[in-house]
């Protein structure tokens, strides 16, 4: 395959991007042996990591700010936030569910802090890309999700469990706007997954973060994108 040689590739995202997996036997989270892109590096990239587990985009915009402090510029950047950001505080919701429940980056707030991350972005790469939201598995993430408190009380706020999946959903929607308005190059990671007819074995028993598999399917998008 030939791919562009000695290109730099700085990445700013939360867990997807750093490669986590999840084992439910064991209840414990791993990265994967090639986790945080590396992939990349077999095809004549380097790669700058400061993905982060939980972030949101206020993070993720933390983080930036405090890694580009310096004149050096990067060729590729990638920006990859959305996931963390639907999500709920569900042992709050377990408490109460006829209580108001926010997520924890409302819609415009998501949008406002993107476009800062984006104009930060543009001083320090050449090249930038925006990756939208991997799907769910809305039965294992209802699931994992349960262990917070009563799965009653989560499932009465929530209605039925694939809203779960409609969120997710809709704040993908959001990131895609965002880089349709600052004209930035989409990676459309979720189109990948969505098709699969063995959708279920991509997801780890989180439901939300990618197996494997699902991994494997990602890196290739990556090196489609890039070449």
């Amino acid at each position: 395959m030939n791919m562009r040689q000695n290109k730099t590739v700085t990445v700013f995202g939360d867990s997807i991007s750093k490669g986590v997996l999840y084992d439910g036997a064991k209840k414990k989270y791993s990265l994967r042996k090639n986790h945080g892109y590396a992939i990349l590096n077999e095809h004549g990239f380097t790669v700058q990591n400061y993905a982060k587990m939980g972030a949101t985009v206020n993070k993720g915009f933390e983080i930036m700010q405090s890694r580009l402090k310096s004149s050096e510029k990067s060729d590729i950047m990638i920006l990859e936030f959305g996931g963390n950001d639907c999500d709920f505080l569900w042992s709050d919701i377990a408490k109460d569910p006829y209580a108001k429940h926010l997520p924890k980056t409302s819609t415009s707030d998501l949008e406002a802090t993107y476009s800062k991350m984006i104009a930060l972005a543009r001083e320090k790469a050449e090249k930038i890309y925006i990756m939208n939201l991997l799907p769910l598995d809305a039965d294992k993430y209802f699931e994992f999700i349960s262990k917070f408190g009563s799965p009653e009380n989560i499932l009465k706020w929530l209605g039925d469990k694939y809203i779960l999946y409609r969120f997710n959903e809709w704040y993908s929607h959001i990131v895609e706007g965002i880089a349709a308005k600052h004209n930035i190059e989409l990676i459309d990671s979720r189109s990948e997954f969505l098709f699969r007819h063995d959708f279920k074995d991509l997801f780890c028993d989180d439901g939300i973060h990618p197996s494997e598999k699902g991994y494997k399917i990602l890196d290739n998008k990556l090196i489609q994108i890039l070449k």
